[in-house]
């Protein structure tokens, strides 16, 4: 199981994992900020698993592994940490006195 908070650098590859074991086997749905997450781009989503390849910013929030069956649903959240390097401003043309 990943952790609860997952940190990364800008660029990095990340692996996020959940497991678990019922009878019957149940279903299991990843969703990211409330949005189900399914395989585009650089993120590839195969069952206990969810590979993001050079993650960007945007790809921070909070990612959640639901398994669900007919004794009922279990769900793991991970929230995803993207450092990067600030954004910098450059100002030109300063008034002069």
């Amino acid at each position: 199981m990943s952790p609860d908070v997952v940190v990364r650098n800008d660029g990095d590859d990340v692996d996020l994992y959940c497991e678990a074991t019922a009878t019957p086997k149940p279903t299991l749905t990843w969703l990211k900020d409330g949005r189900e997450l399914a395989s585009s781009g650089h993120v590839t989503v195969t069952r206990n698993h969810v590979v993001l390849r050079g993650v960007e910013r945007s790809d921070a929030g909070v990612y959640s592994c639901t398994f669900k069956n007919i004794a009922g649903t279990v769900s793991h959240l991970i929230k995803l940490v993207i450092q990067g390097q600030p954004s910098t401003f450059v100002t030109t043309g300063w008034p002069k006195k």
